[in-house]
Order: C-alpha cells, then sequence, then structure tokens
C-alpha cells in the first residue's frame, strides 16, 4: 500500500515539476518575443546610437554625457568624464543582431555566459530600450528617445 501511495506522490510530483519547467520557459519565450517585436532597430538609430544607450544603461550615466565614434572595424569607442571627480572612462561596444557586448577601453569582452546579456529592441513609439540581464536572473530595462542618444 504505501508503494502505491508513494508511486503516485512521484507522479504528481513529477508532473508539477515539469509543468513549473514549462511555465518558466514559456514566461521566458513570451518576454524576449514582446522585447524584440517591432519595426527593426536598425531603420531608427545608427550603431554609435545603440552602444551610447548600452553604455549609458551599463553604467548608469545619462547618454548625453557620452562621446561615441565608429572606427572602420564594427567597434565604437565611447568615452565620457564622470563629473564628481573628472576622471575619464573610456569603452568600446559591438553589437550582434539585437544583442550588444562592452568592455572597457583595455579589459575583457563581456561575452562569458556568466556575464549579463544585453539586449535592444525599439518600444514605445521608437524609443530605444536597452535590457540587461543579471545571472541571477533579475534585469534592468532603460528607455532612450532619438535625442537623447544623438546629442554630443
Amino acid at each position: 500500500m504505501k508503494s502505491g501511495r508513494f508511486s503516485a506522490i512521484c507522479i504528481a510530483a513529477a508532473i508539477i515539476v515539469s509543468a513549473c519547467g514549462s511555465s518558466d520557459k514559456r514566461n521566458e519565450l513570451v518576454e524576449t518575443e514582446t522585447f524584440q517585436q517591432g519595426t527593426s532597430v536598425a531603420d531608427k538609430y545608427c550603431d554609435v546610437e545603440i552602444c551610447k544607450g548600452v553604455i549609458a544603461q551599463v553604467m548608469g550615466r545619462d547618454p548625453s554625457i557620452i562621446s561615441a565614434q565608429a572606427n572602420d572595424s564594427d567597434i565604437i569607442a565611447l568615452s565620457y568624464t564622470r563629473e564628481s571627480d573628472g576622471s575619464k572612462w573610456t569603452y568600446r561596444c559591438k553589437l550582434n543582431g539585437t544583442t550588444a557586448f562592452w568592455a572597457s577601453e583595455t579589459g575583457r569582452w563581456r561575452d562569458d555566459p556568466a556575464d549579463s546579456v544585453i539586449r535592444f529592441s525599439l518600444v514605445d513609439g521608437g524609443k530605444l530600450a536597452v535590457k540587461e540581464v543579471y545571472g541571477d536572473g533579475s534585469s534592468s530595462v532603460s528607455e532612450f528617445s532619438k535625442a537623447q542618444l544623438s546629442a554630443k
């Protein structure tokens, strides 16, 4: 009798666990689809503007203080001077589809599976949304208008 009840409990637990996994996966897919739908980002924003948004999001800075320029490769060079102490910060950024990667001027690219994942898309009437998903699954999103990213 105990064996039958134990089997029933194991089967019920397996169903619940598999349903939870499917739900989590479905929620992840829905979130990704929702974040990436709409007009192509490249139709509205150039790589320099997208990278300004990426560094502004990651570093928690106003994009108006960030200078950016493209070079001959697909890498965008960015910099800003921190107002509080006058120190200059320099970064690199590259894009792959709707994913962005960054590095400090001489540091490593943040493309390791343990690093946060940065994606961008259009939202709210054409604003650029930059979403950073951290290793623990939490995330942070910043939205920028074309005017915010075109300055400087």
